[in-house]
């Protein structure tokens, strides 16, 4: 609810679907809460003095956590179950934190509802290659 008020102007902009997604979770008979170590008070603080390799394996994470969310998403759909990646719901990060009882050295970074789908649309047809590359063709040395 308090994500879906902090985005209450978007209703009134007509983008009430979008809005609407803010709290769609709580429909959901799952919600999986996905939260990321946070890097250390020391490692943040020397983070100006950290080597380019020292902050890339810090940085690391949030692509991983990504990669990991995808899977989830993979796994659920060939189960037959529907899933989503929700970020908008973390306006209200503080509150959901304080729910999921997540410890302070996490970071709260994405809600993934599962449950079972309303409905099974039809995957859209497959785009011929020529329709999704953008260029021109070079032909190879004889």
């Amino acid at each position: 609810r308090e994500a879906a008020a902090a985005v209450g102007w978007m209703v009134e902009e007509g983008m009430a679907p979008y809005a609407a997604m803010f709290a769609a979770f709580e429909q959901a008979p799952v919600v999986v809460g996905v939260l990321a170590r946070r890097p250390s008070r020391v490692a943040a603080r020397l983070g100006a003095e950290l080597s380019d390799t020292e902050r890339a394996a810090l940085a690391g994470d949030l692509p991983a956590v990504g990669a990991a969310i995808q899977n989830l998403l993979l796994a659920a759909h060939a189960l037959g179950l529907g899933a989503c990646w929700l970020s908008g719901p973390l306006l209200a990060a503080p509150a959901l934190r304080a729910i999921l009882g997540a410890p302070t050295t996490l970071d709260l970074v994405a809600l993934v509802p599962v449950g079972r789908p309303a409905d099974a649309p039809e995957a859209p047809p497959r785009r011929d290659v020529d329709q999704l590359l953008v260029g021109t063709k070079e032909t190879a040395p004889a």
